[in-house]
């Protein structure tokens, strides 16, 4: 298997939105079931803490939470 590396200076959120396209799904690497359930976990957490920031900022309440 090979991988392709991207330079720091050309990377951004363009190039690491094409990562996720079909056509490089199927080379990306089999996760172990432990790593995947600790990403899983993350995002779920990271999907939280934005759910309640936009909802802190609707609320214009946004001033009322730390990190």
């Amino acid at each position: 298997m090979s991988y392709h590396l991207i330079p720091v200076s050309r990377s951004g959120i363009s190039t690491l939105s094409g990562c996720g396209s079909p056509e490089n799904m199927e080379r990306l690497p089999e996760l172990p079931a432990s790593e995947e359930r600790r990403l899983r976990r993350a995002a779920h957490v990271l999907q939280q803490r934005l759910v309640l920031r936009q909802w802190l900022a609707t609320h214009k309440l946004q001033h009322a939470y730390s990190k």
